[in-house]
């Protein structure tokens, strides 16, 4: 209390400041938190204030675990209840202080928990959700995030890094290079913060936009209750949220008809195409293996709005070579369990499992249907890998977006990014390509890819490629004919023609996912295994990936230092001194490449002789990491060629 309505702040310290007066009513509370800067605090502040009982209470403390808790998300075969797990709102008092030391957000909220498996981990991720019942205020107002201009938040994500909860940097890193290229797709801004909880430091993490109702209210101004708004639940499946399911139930009805242009104009008239085929074009070339029975979310105006969808929680991002078997691999899905009871059917549903179609999946594969759909599709997919992921620009935002993490030295995102950058590379663009011409839905039998580098010359020139404008106006990779280029030039200038253009094209000599030969019962030391004339009458054989406690389709020994592969391929010609000769890689941890008993390349393997027991440099950061090596063309020969590669484990107890 003080009569003067001083105080003096001697370090970091919380206040609550309440006005009282004879015959008069009390004021509402202010809080104001202050932050004694010793530490350089590099990025802005949340500061949260509540009672401490509202956190750390295992009665009902989102924290904790406890009796009134609920099973599922925690530790595996972990039998206790954990209180993180409801859907519990906490009141708690929120402030934002930005990076220059000002307070732009003081109010009361809700505090509650976010995320799926990842809200057990600690740091925990929470949201921070305005409501009127707090002085009327339903959003927050202040514009907190640069590239954003709105200001009426309702809520905030404040994401630990879901599973990338050590680095931090996956996901948000990931939708920077979505968000760098421009190209027309929804995606969660991101603002590293500083979170203090009743003035004691807690952590590091990662303030983001909502990715639901709250998204399209921000985002577009669309009001809840005029609003469809559905996704994905890993357990459950299709989840309606707000509004109907009747427009996308309509919208996947018409899709099995998509080939016909009425039903197809109808298809435009409910779904944003731009903005789906980008979306779709993106998820299936990150590779990520949570989606889509979890991690999507659509909405609409219901006001004769369209359906687009939002990018969020890309950490799996990478997971699987063969996205599209993957996806279309999912269409009839079966859920994770269910917890707990059902009280819509009075029936309890604890350890079941829902085997169900995703309509999702469905509308994708009927929408393949129609000719101009699936043209656009696959040149985005082209333009995807050759513009917007383009390993020069993921290079400089990822490394960008993990230096800017790195202040302070509160979160090492290193790991993290340094796996991006190399999953990301010129070779995964061109397996991923040759995933995209393998797709049977993709009807692209026959074709072949053409390695393409065009850029302008001129800053405000634009480049579009089948009509598609070209982000950067760069491309650097693969196209399939038809190609259609045209160019425009900015104010002030005149379009001259096109100098130095030049196209590349390639032969595959085998694919991604062929069969090979492989060994997995201990050393070959001191035999010539690399030898064309070495019989390999004994050993296995496999269609790639081949390995072992991963996405393999062929499974060897675990726990071994090193394993052996073969294949055989025949050349109809003598290659010339000019030929490149590109080798496209998925390898964990580290290998050495022979092509007819000559030594051709490493990766990740330490210098000079080699055995058995040899372990690679360092673990694979990619886990596994995708590559490409140039092979020396005198090295191959007419008629049958052999390669040769010995992979080793970074640690004998790894698989």
């Amino acid at each position: 209390v003080s009569d003067t309505c001083l105080f003096t702040v001697y370090n970091s310290s919380v206040y609550r400041f309440r006005l009282f007066q004879d015959g008069y009513l009390p004021s509402t509370v202010i809080t104001r938190t202050y932050i004694y800067n010793t530490d350089n605090y590099p990025f802005p502040i949340i500061s949260v204030v509540t009672d401490l009982n509202n956190l750390y209470s295992t009665e009902y403390g989102l924290f904790m675990s406890g009796p009134n808790g609920r099973l599922g998300n925690g530790p595996s075969n972990d039998c206790t209840k954990h209180n993180w797990n409801m859907d519990w709102d906490r009141p708690v008092s929120f402030e934002y202080i930005n990076a220059e030391g000002e307070c732009i957000v003081s109010q009361e909220c809700n505090f509650a928990m976010c995320g799926g498996w990842s809200r057990s981990w600690t740091p925990h991720s929470f949201k921070l959700k305005a409501n009127k019942v707090y002085d009327l205020k339903n959003f927050f107002d202040a514009q907190l995030f640069d590239k954003k201009p709105y200001i009426k938040n309702k809520t905030l994500q404040i994401r630990n890094g879901g599973n990338d909860t050590s680095c931090r940097i996956k996901d948000p890193a990931i939708q920077m290079v979505v968000a760098a290229s421009g190209i027309n797709v929804d995606y969660q801004e991101w603002q590293p913060v500083h979170v203090f909880i009743n003035g004691s430091h807690y952590a590091v993490l990662n303030m983001r936009e909502p990715n639901n109702k709250h998204f399209a209210y921000a985002n577009y101004g669309i009001d809840t209750d005029e609003m469809d708004q559905f996704e994905m639940s890993p357990d459950s499946g299709y989840v309606q949220m707000e509004g109907t399911d009747e427009a996308f139930n309509r919208l996947v009805e018409l899709s099995a008809n998509a080939a016909d242009e009425e039903a197809y104009a109808e298809i435009g008239q409910l779904l944003d195409l731009d903005e789906y085929i980008n979306y779709m074009a993106i998820e299936l070339y990150i590779g990520g293996t949570d989606w889509p029975q979890n991690n999507v979310r659509g909405f609409r105006d219901r006001n004769n709005g369209k359906f687009r969808f939002v990018l969020f929680d890309l950490d799996f991002a990478g997971n699987t070579s063969s996205p599209f078997d993957t996806f279309f691999g999912k269409e009839n899905y079966t859920f994770d369990m269910l917890r707990g009871y059902d009280y819509s059917i009075e029936t309890s549903v604890e350890g079941t499992r829902r085997y169900r179609n995703i309509a999702f999946v469905t509308l994708f594969k009927n929408l393949l249907q129609n000719d101009d759909f699936r043209k656009k599709f696959i040149d985005t997919y082209c333009i995807v890998g050759g513009s917007v992921f383009q390993p020069k620009y993921v290079s400089s935002i990822v490394n960008a977006a993990a230096d800017k993490l790195a202040q302070g030295g509160y979160v090492d995102p290193y790991w993290s990014s340094n796996s991006i950058v190399n999953q990301f590379s010129s070779s995964y663009n061109g397996s991923l390509i040759n995933q995209l011409l393998n797709c049977s839905h993709m009807q692209l039998s026959g074709k072949k890819r053409q390695q393409v580098s065009i850029s302008a010359n001129t800053a405000g020139a634009k480049i579009t490629y089948n009509d598609i404008e070209l982000p950067y106006t760069e491309f650097n990779g693969y196209l399939l004919s038809p190609v259609t280029l045209k160019a425009s030039a900015p104010a002030g200038y005149r379009f001259a023609g096109w100098a130095s253009q030049t196209t590349t094209q390639q032969k595959t000599i085998f694919e991604a996912g062929t069969e090979w030969s492989f060994y997995d019962q201990g050393s070959l030391d001191d035999v010539a295994w690399t030898n064309s004339t070495y019989s390999v009458s004994r050993w296995n054989t496999g269609y790639a990936p081949i390995g072992y406690g991963k996405h393999e389709v062929s499974s060897t020994a675990s726990f071994l230092p090193c394993y052996y592969f073969r294949k055989q391929f025949t050349l109809s010609s003598a290659p010339q001194a000019d030929d490149v000769f590109t080798l496209d890689f998925t390898v964990d941890d580290g290998a050495i490449v022979y092509v007819n008993g000559k030594e051709a390349g490493r990766y990740n393997m330490p210098s000079g002789s080699v055995s058995y027991s040899t372990l690679a440099t360092s673990y694979a950061p990619g886990n596994p990491d995708t590559g490409s090596m140039t092979l020396s063309a005198s090295l191959f020969k007419k008629g049958t060629n052999v390669i040769a590669v010995e992979v080793h484990n970074n640690q004998t107890s790894s698989s």
